[in-house]
Order: C-alpha cells, then sequence, then structure tokens
C-alpha cells in the first residue's frame, strides 16, 4: 500500500505589491455630474475671458437654486442605491 501524500504547503500569501483595497460599492454618478460642473463652468470661462468669444451672460442670482436642487439629487440617488 502506498503511504498518504503529504498535503501540499499553504499558498505564499500574497506580496504587498499585489494587495488592492476592496472595490467600493458606491456609485460614481455623483463624481462625474459635479466633475461635469465643473468642466463646464470652465469652458464657458475660457471661452468668454480667454478666446474673447460673446457669452450669454449668465445671472448666478437667478440660477443658484438649481445647483441646490442638482446636489439634492444626487443625495436622494445615492440614498435610494443603497437601500437596493
Amino acid at each position: 500500500m502506498t503511504e498518504p501524500a503529504e498535503p501540499s504547503p499553504d499558498p505564499k500569501p500574497p506580496d504587498r505589491a499585489d494587495w488592492r483595497p476592496p472595490k467600493q460599492r458606491q456609485s460614481n454618478v455623483p463624481s462625474i455630474v459635479i466633475g461635469a460642473i465643473f468642466v463646464v463652468i470652465g469652458v464657458w470661462y475660457f471661452l468668454d475671458q480667454t478666446l474673447a468669444l460673446e457669452m450669454p451672460r449668465i445671472n448666478w442670482r437667478d440660477i443658484w437654486p438649481i445647483f441646490l436642487i442638482a446636489i439634492g439629487g444626487i443625495m436622494l440617488y445615492r440614498a435610494a442605491g443603497r437601500r437596493t
């Protein structure tokens, strides 16, 4: 009869260089939306100030509530995403 084979040694633990943090479960949509807003504002400013193109004037006093609505929408979207 043959003797049972010795159990194989445990595999070598991964090196620190191979370690990666766990993936996040949250959506990155809010980051994309905020980034897009900054890009649009930056392009607008660049076209208006640097290239001296006539851009329509924005009355920030009238549109600031849109930012509050966007922030609230992002918060609701994230909260709804956590529930599912």
